[in-house]
């Protein structure tokens, strides 16, 4: 469990559903890349896979921060884990077929690592929300020996479920299909609302709007239907987990 600012951060649940783009002869299966062991089971991509990749099913959407990756350490094959993009996505198209364009991309790490730097650990750009993470190698300029994935396990830290994810930036506007509702209540009548936050159009977010002079929230589901009233000062505080 992890604590940034004033909302708890934890590790999503393990031995989630998990697929690979290809199997090394004798490799372990790929559910062994979230069973919680560090230095058994190595997940190893096959040669000649032209985009080696691993995947998890969270079974429900999580607002993702970041992950951990236990990477192989013997000999130099450590150096393989490079031109790595770690995805997030809410579209159960990929559970069926991987499609790299519909994760968006929440961190590319291009360092070689050394064995110190077990495991590796990187922090999203910003918070994605969605049900199935992977990773994915870009093997272009790669010589081939360094055209594989081969890890131990892999961490996800996300948003703990109830909590809240406190932004900066405001915006000004919102939706079409929220301001037809908005109009309705007394008190958002005026074109400036104090504040408006969003999170990043996916199904499991929500969005707050502050109404002028008091204070006092009204909740919004991504369609821009009224999902709820939370009363009092929400500050800057949105993205709860439905």
């Amino acid at each position: 469990v992890q604590h940034f600012s004033d909302f708890e951060l934890v590790f999503v649940g393990k031995n989630k559903s998990a697929q690979t783009s290809s199997r090394y002869s004798g490799t372990p299966d790929p559910i062994h890349v979230n069973d919680g062991v560090t230095n058994r089971f190595m997940i190893h991509s096959a040669a000649g896979d032209p985009m080696p990749w691993v995947m998890l099913d969270m079974d429900q959407p999580h607002v993702v921060f970041g992950a951990r990756v236990w990477n192989r350490l013997d000999n130099t094959w450590n150096e393989r884990f490079t031109q790595i993009s770690f995805g997030v996505t809410n579209n159960p198209a990929v559970w069926t077929a991987f499609n790299s364009h519909l994760f968006q991309l929440c961190f590319y790490y291009t360092d070689v690592p050394t064995v110190a730097d077990n495991p590796i650990k990187v922090n999203c750009s910003k918070p994605i929300v969605g049900r199935y993470f992977a990773i994915y190698k870009n093997i272009t300029g790669l010589s081939s020996s360094q055209q594989y994935i081969n890890i131990f396990e892999i961490d996800i830290l996300a948003m703990a479920k109830g909590a809240s994810l406190c932004v900066s930036s405001a915006q000004s506007s919102f939706p079409a299909a929220s301001s037809a509702l908005l109009t309705r209540w007394s008190g958002l009548k005026s074109p400036r609302l104090d504040c408006i936050f969003k999170c990043t159009a996916q199904p499991a977010c929500l969005f707050a709007l502050v109404i002028p002079g008091n204070g006092d929230c009204l909740l919004f589901g991504p369609s821009g239907g009224l999902a709820g009233f939370i009363g009092g000062s929400c500050f800057r505080c949105v993205a709860v987990l439905e």
